[in-house]
């Protein structure tokens, strides 16, 4: 009998937070090959399990795209609490960046089937998402005095801006089309306040 190399060294089943490390992994992957350039079967051979073992946590992809959706939204939620985050123009400053440096990562959390997949996770942290965008939103001087639909309008107005920029920032069209290059993302969050 051939000594055991490691090669041939059985794989220890228990990985600590295989679930934690998954999303880790996940959001790697997605930054260096984008959507649709990796499985879970290659998240499972750069965590050293096997592909079974993800669906232990993981009922199929998309789930565990939800699930690192959600925990972008979760960070996003958090930086907006932050206490020197007192105005949504530093919201969309922040949004604008996270945009602009992680484009993988924001197309991610914005794929119609994933929202539309009925993680409850995602669907959570998405809705605090938007309702702490709206709570520091209704708190600027220029809502204070209007109604609440009102409010809700015009929140959703100065959201569609952030949110388009953004998009737009995410993919460096507007670089593209030779618009202004010089033009900061401060001088462009100054244009939704």
């Amino acid at each position: 009998m051939p000594p055991k190399t490691l090669k041939n060294k059985p794989r220890p089943y228990h990985h600590g937070d295989l679930h934690a490390k998954s999303i880790a992994q996940g959001k790697s992957l997605l930054k260096k090959k984008g959507l649709n350039g990796w499985s879970l079967r290659n998240i499972a051979k750069n965590l050293g399990v096997s592909h079974v073992a993800l669906y232990r946590h993981f009922s199929s992809r998309e789930d565990l795209l939800a699930e690192i959706a959600a925990q972008i939204f979760n960070e996003l939620t958090l930086k907006f609490s932050d206490p020197s985050v007192s105005s949504f123009s530093r919201c969309g400053q922040i949004y604008i960046e996270f945009a602009t440096q992680h484009p993988q990562l924001f197309d991610l959390i914005w794929t119609p089937q994933l929202l539309s997949f009925g993680n409850e996770n995602l669907k959570i942290a998405a809705n605090q998402f938007l309702e702490i965008s709206r709570l520091i939103f209704s708190k600027d001087e220029v809502t204070k005095k209007q109604n609440h639909e009102l409010t809700s309008l015009l929140f959703l107005k100065k959201w569609t801006q952030t949110h388009g920029l953004a998009h737009l920032a995410s993919r460096k069209i507007l670089e593209k089309m030779q618009w202004n290059s010089n033009l900061e993302l401060e001088q462009l969050q100054e244009f939704l306040s």
